[in-house]
């Protein structure tokens, strides 16, 4: 199904700061009357952005988890994890969602009870032509002459917008020909990079990711069971 909603790549990537120097001719930094205008225009731009990814039936910064869950399963994912978790005496949620047909594997959690915090989504894509304007962190090789990407999403923001455009601008691979480098696990698992390093984080952050994808149901895991992956093809650590 075509995205049909008030949203498109200017609204997405609409700069307030960069409009304000348009206007005014003056660098923000360096004008307080550009960088209140810029200010200004934030704002108006956060509310018409929102009202035009509700309108869309899409996900927007700051939604509730119980209209979020809504998008989600509007697009045809299926539940594979959910799991309630305590931060800061507050009680946390967090999910993984997988779909059956795209190979898309989704994760994310909330934040203050009933809002969605952050997350990503993550998947095997074959592009046709222009694709650099739908792809986000990842990496492309080839199979068999075609050239695969794979790689991940910011989840919180327009998630059926960018779901969409990915299906109308080539077609999602599944079972997964390459797994890209994914973090499974919420905040409430993850040491601080500051207090424990680099390394002991990158470990924590790989062993979670193993135990999650070990949790999904069998269908899911044969999606995403590919044996090439980030690392031994020359990247980050991964699983």
């Amino acid at each position: 199904m075509p995205y049909d909603g008030p949203v498109n790549d200017n609204v997405l990537g609409f700069d307030p700061l960069n409009e304000a120097e348009r206007i005014t001719g003056e660098d923000y930094h360096k004008s307080k009357e550009t960088s209140a205008l810029g200010y200004f225009l934030l704002q108006a731009h956060s509310e018409d952005k929102r009202n035009r990814l509700r309108e869309s039936c899409d996900t927007y910064y700051g939604q509730g988890v119980n209209e979020y869950l809504d998008v989600v399963k509007n697009l045809g994912f299926l539940p594979g994890v959910e799991e309630n978790f305590t931060h800061e005496s507050k009680s946390e949620r967090y999910f993984i969602f997988w779909h059956p047909r795209d190979g898309i594997l989704l994760s994310f959690d909330t934040w203050n009870g009933d809002h969605v915090n952050g997350g990503s989504f993550y998947y095997n894509w074959k592009p046709l032509k222009d694709f650099h304007p739908w792809i986000s962190s990842g990496t492309a090789d080839e199979v068999d002459g075609a050239s695969i990407w794979y790689g991940n999403h910011d989840c919180r923001e327009a998630l059926r917008y960018h779901i969409v455009g990915l299906r109308e601008h080539g077609s999602f691979v599944s079972p997964w020909k390459f797994r890209p480098l994914i973090h499974l696990g919420h905040y409430g698992l993850k040491p601080s990079i500051r207090e424990s390093g680099m390394k002991t984080y990158v470990e924590t952050s790989r062993e979670l990711t193993i135990r999650y994808l070990a949790m999904l149901p069998s269908d899911a895991q044969a999606i995403f069971a590919a044996t090439e992956n980030w690392t031994n093809r020359g990247g980050e650590t991964d699983v």
